[in-house]
């Protein structure tokens, strides 16, 4: 999976993906979106949803992979960024 198609993944379940500088990358940015903690869970769920009704079962087991590696940090009160530092933000 490339930068370009986890993009697109998270935006085709309506999450608002942006770039991110996480811990440890100086500076390089990666993909990401960012979400309430009491969203979490679901939003993920959904992105599984989306990519088992609209790709192939390849593309599901791609993303849990990729999800697999993601990190994340605490955005204050209760918002949650998730970031998947080795898909650097596409230009």
């Amino acid at each position: 999976m490339d930068s370009q198609k986890l993009v697109d993944l998270l935006e085709d379940a309506g999450l608002e993906t942006r770039s991110y500088s996480g811990r440890g990358m100086y500076g390089k940015e990666c993909v990401a979106f960012t979400v309430s903690e009491g969203e979490l869970i679901g939003s993920i769920a959904s992105v599984v949803e989306v990519c088992a009704v609209n790709y192939e079962l390849e593309t599901v087991s791609e993303f849990v992979k990729t999800l697999k590696r993601a990190s994340t940090d605490q955005m204050g009160r209760d918002g949650v960024v998730v970031y998947f530092p080795r898909y650097e933000w596409p230009s």
